[in-house]
């Protein structure tokens, strides 16, 4: 409802955008129709509009997951005490009457089951503020339809949050959290072992040591699906590099094993090396295995171009030249600016001899003493055609 508007009116189809006052936390008193008092809370909303907290004076913290919002009012549409003493306990602030200065939310796993929880604060506009922004968030679209990757931050987000008094993250409850029973709770603590983490249960974890790559690595070692490891090997065949696929075995996988034989082939073409890699490139997380991909074609001022052939992907324009120097010279200064892993340059080369020279004359010249054009001394590689000029 927020306010007087359904809904409806606040769906969105963008990233969610946590307020700065939501994520530092504002001064509210909480109460509900079980209780005859208020208490005073801080609420606040992590950066990733996950959860709202609701913290206590003793520092007792209880989460409410956002997507289980069905409603948030304010004004005449929120829930205001009976009782007049409750009502002198939890008004706030000189201005504004207690409905204006009242959040209520509407909680619950579906529209029919749901329970009601009451916030009063000392303006209005506070009120106004929460009452709109956390409706926004539970009907996020992008937030409704998260990820695997938003659900497992989601998940890591909690555990965070799930502190003592000391700030410190009791491995008891992490295996709470994730175990119904007591074989889950062996492998949650094997889990947590393997990954070179605490698993005692007395211990505790640092949040700022536990990071969402530590909490992934705890995750595939809870989750390991060994006999889908050994699938993936036979399909690298005898790739060195375990664990990794190349491109020609990522098109192999595809036309050979994923491939409906009975497709027709014009309207259903098989996939080639570049559609591996764009494939490649929109799915592989981590980007260090990314190649990078350049088509070189014949330019008109014997200079060659860098673009798509026989596609509707049009020449870079201006001057060529220039053009294609910037790309060089780009890949050049941020090849490894994210990573210190070698990158893998793949050239579609559709140029004769003369123009293939002033590739090589521009790699060599740009990217100078990080070009690899030799085999290194420890991996020499196979002695195979000295004499082939390829």
């Amino acid at each position: 409802m927020a306010g007087y508007r359904p809904a409806v009116h606040v769906v969105q189809l963008k990233p969610v955008v946590v307020p700065q006052c939501m994520q530092e936390g504002q001064k509210f008193i909480k109460w509900d129709e079980d209780s005859p008092t208020g208490v005073p809370v801080t609420l606040k909303v992590d950066p990733n509009g996950f959860y709202l907290y609701v913290m206590d004076q003793n520092k007792e913290v209880e989460l409410l997951d956002i997507m289980t919002i069905r409603d948030t009012r304010t004004g005449r549409y929120a829930r205001t005490p009976k009782d007049q003493r409750v009502r002198e306990i939890v008004t706030m602030g000189s201005t504004g009457t207690l409905e204006e200065k009242t959040v209520t939310v509407c909680y619950g796993p579906d529209v029919v089951n749901v329970n009601f929880v009451n916030f009063c604060c000392n303006k209005m506009e506070t009120a106004k503020l929460w009452t709109d922004e956390l409706l926004k968030m539970a009907y996020n679209l992008l937030a409704l339809h998260a990820s695997v990757t938003t659900l497992l931050q989601k998940a890591h987000t909690r555990i965070c949050r799930d502190v003592d008094r000391t700030g410190r993250i009791p491995v008891k409850h992490v295996v709470k959290s994730l175990a119904n029973n007591k074989e889950d709770r062996k492998r949650v603590e094997k889990a947590l072992e393997a990954s070179g983490l605490p698993s005692g249960k007395s211990d505790t974890l640092e949040p700022e040591m536990f990071t969402f790559k530590h909490f992934l690595a705890f995750y595939m070692h809870l989750t390991g699906r060994q006999e889908i490891e050994r699938i993936f090997d036979e399909l690298c065949g005898g790739n060195k590099r375990k664990g990794h696929m190349t491109v020609q075995q990522v098109v192999d996988f595809l036309n050979k094993e994923q491939r409906d034989p009975r497709l027709n082939e014009i309207l259903y073409p098989y996939v080639d090396p570049q559609k591996a890699r764009e494939i490649i490139a929109q799915y592989e997380p981590n980007k260090a295995n990314v190649p990078e991909s350049l088509d070189f074609w014949n330019g008109r001022t014997e200079e060659p171009i860098v673009c798509h052939g026989y596609t509707l992907v049009p020449e870079i324009p201006g001057q060529e030249t220039k053009r294609l120097r910037d790309v060089i010279e780009a890949i050049a200064e941020a090849a490894f600016k994210t990573s210190d892993w070698p990158v893998i340059l793949s050239f579609e080369n559709h140029c004769n001899p003369k123009q293939q020279a002033k590739i090589a004359q521009y790699c060599r010249e740009l990217f100078g003493d990080m070009l690899l054009d030799a085999p290194l001394e420890d991996h020499p590689g196979k002695d195979k055609q000295k004499d082939d000029p390829s």
